[in-house]
């Protein structure tokens, strides 16, 4: 199991975020489907803003893997197993509640465009993303 980029010590501290930010969203517009409203929301901004999916990082394709599950128009061949695998929550909200931590720490610490993340800082193992399917949008 990758280490880096974990946002969350235990599933229950992951579980209590999602369920506080469930709460949120049903006291701000009365929805309760916090998943189906954070896909939507994520599958608006990347079709006005494709490039946007860099800045989900190593959380990308759990997020992809996640609009595809909910039918939404992405090319289901072009996903990275292993990082779904890491990275995918036990819901879709879980993993875009994570998936958005990993935004907002990108749009903080990278330069828009950053495409290199070292997944063990024990190893330096590099990871590069790169999403044919989005770059095209581009």
């Amino acid at each position: 199991m990758l280490k880096s980029y974990r946002f969350f010590k235990t599933q229950e501290d992951w579980d209590n975020e999602v369920a506080q930010t469930a709460a949120k969203l049903k006291q701000n517009t009365g929805k309760s489907d916090l998943g189906a409203f954070a896909l939507e929301v994520v599958a608006n901004r990347l079709k006005k803003y494709p490039y946007a999916y860099q800045e989900f990082g190593v959380y990308w394709w759990a997020v992809k893997q996640e609009l595809i599950e909910a039918n939404y128009s992405f090319d289901a061949d072009n996903v990275d197993a292993e990082m779904v695998a890491e990275y995918r929550g036990k819901t879709p909200a879980h993993t875009i509640v994570a998936a958005e931590k990993f935004s907002a720490m990108y749009r903080q610490t990278y330069f828009k465009g950053n495409t290199k993340f070292t997944l063990e800082e024990d190893d330096n193992r590099e990871y590069v993303l790169y999403d044919e399917e989005m770059e095209e949008k581009i």
